[in-house]
């Protein structure tokens, strides 16, 4: 469902399988929930096209979704996209295992976004951005999923 898939994870409980496509720029989920067949994964679920771009005329031209990953409640999915220096929010049903977008963020201006990490307490993401060689915080609301940037820290 999208080019260059480049990263897949799972939900907290892995009944659902989450993909970034870098080239597609686009991000896919798929449920592992079979009781028939537990070894099959289905169609895709849900698929969601990112669009917008940012300061590098070659690197970000156009969005680079790299990485996705859930959130230690299971509530939400976020992912990284390179092109367009987003952490992208999505509302996760578990049981459907379909993402519905619930919001997005800036991380630094030609940042590129690449990989995160949520803090243990999970009221807390920082973003790896790859072009500037820098590491964006984020608070977290835990209830509804929604980023607000705080620190941003640039490599010596």
């Amino acid at each position: 469902m999208g080019a260059g898939p480049c990263q897949i994870s799972l939900d907290k409980d892995s009944s659902n399988l989450f993909v970034a496509s870098y080239s597609g720029g686009s991000v896919t989920s798929y449920s592992l929930r079979n009781e028939d067949k537990p070894e099959t994964i289905s169609p895709p679920v849900s698929h969601d096209q990112h669009v917008g771009s940012s300061v590098h005329p070659k690197r970000q031209n156009k969005p680079y979704a790299h990485s996705i990953y859930t959130s230690a409640d299971n509530k939400f999915v976020c992912s990284a996209d390179l092109g367009m220096v987003q952490v992208i929010v999505y509302e996760l049903d578990v049981e459907a295992g379909s993402l519905t977008p619930a919001g997005s963020v800036k991380t630094l201006a030609g940042g590129g976004a690449r990989h995160m990490d949520f803090s243990p307490t999970g009221d807390k993401i920082f973003v790896f951005n790859e072009l500037t060689i820098s590491v964006s915080q984020f608070a977290r609301d835990v209830e509804t999923g929604a980023l607000k940037l705080g620190l941003i820290s640039k490599a010596i």
